[in-house]
C-alpha cells in the first residue's frame, strides 16, 4: 500500500470514528442521565425527582417521558448553559421555568375538556372547577409543579378549598 492510500485509509477511519462518536453523543444527549451526568451538580436534584419520588417529574419518568420531551432547547441555549456550568456562573436551585402553558401541556395531556372531567377526582364539595378559573387562563405551572411540590393556586383567596394530598397551599 502506498503512502497516499495509507493516508486515505487513516482519514476514512477517523471520519467513521468521529461520525460514530457524534451519533452516540446525540443519542446520549436525549437520555435523562445525560443531564445529571455531564452537569451533575445543578441538574442532579431534577434528575432524582424524575427518576423517583412523589413529584410530577417521577410520574413523567415512569411514563418514559424524557427531559427533552418537555425541555426543548436550542444549540445556543445549551452552549450558554455549558458556559455557565464551566465558569460556575449559575444559581441553585435553578430559576423556575414557566413551561406549562395550556397549549404546551395539552400536546400530551389531551383536550382541556377532558382535563375538566378530572375535577370529579378533585371535588371538595365547593362546586369549584380548578381548571375553570375566574382569573382567566392560567398556565398549568400555576398549580402543577414538576420538580417541586405542586401548589393550589386558588388557596390564598379560597381558604376553604381542600388542598390535594401531596400538594401545598400557594404562597406557603
Amino acid at each position: 500500500m502506498n503512502k497516499r492510500n495509507k493516508w486515505l485509509v487513516i482519514i476514512a477511519v477517523v471520519v467513521i470514528v468521529l461520525a460514530a462518536a457524534v451519533v452516540a453523543g446525540l443519542k446520549w444527549h436525549e437520555q435523562p442521565s445525560f443531564c445529571s451526568t455531564l452537569c451533575h451538580k445543578p441538574m442532579a436534584p431534577y434528575y432524582e425527582t424524575w427518576k423517583s419520588g412523589d413529584m410530577l417529574a417521577a410520574v413523567h419518568g415512569k411514563a418514559d417521558v424524557a427531559c427533552l420531551d418537555c425541555h426543548e432547547s436550542t444549540i445556543s441555549q445549551q452552549a450558554s448553559e455549558a458556559f455557565k456550568y464551566v465558569t460556575g456562573n449559575y444559581q441553585t436551585p435553578l430559576p423556575f421555568v414557566k413551561l406549562g402553558t395550556k397549549e404546551f401541556c395539552l400536546r400530551c395531556h389531551g383536550s382541556y375538556e377532558e382535563l375538566g372531567k378530572t375535577t370529579a377526582d378533585y371535588d371538595d364539595g365547593s362546586g369549584r372547577n380548578p381548571h375553570d378559573s375566574h382569573n382567566g387562563e392560567l398556565g398549568c405551572y400555576s398549580c402543577h409543579r414538576v420538580h417541586e411540590q405542586s401548589q393550589l393556586f386558588c388557596s390564598p383567596c379560597h381558604a376553604s378549598m381542600e388542598v390535594p394530598s401531596g400538594w401545598k397551599a400557594a404562597g406557603k
